[in-house]
């Protein structure tokens, strides 16, 4: 079963201007808003990255 990836409230509360939040791999992201995250790739020391689908050039 893939991870999930569900739209999440900013941790300390405060929506910024053209940003998005979403709640995966046990931590919430806060992306550009021209992004809609696909799922969640690998992680390591240094974080985790997600695969991302973009909006405006319509590009994975």
């Amino acid at each position: 079963m893939a991870p999930s990836v569900q739209a999440a409230i900013p941790p300390d509360g405060i929506w910024r201007r053209g940003k998005k939040y979403y709640s995966m791999s046990d931590g919430i992201f806060e992306i550009d808003a021209k992004y809609e995250p696909i799922k969640p790739l690998g992680a390591g020391a240094y974080g985790v990255v997600c695969s991302a689908h973009d909006q405006e050039t319509k590009k994975k």
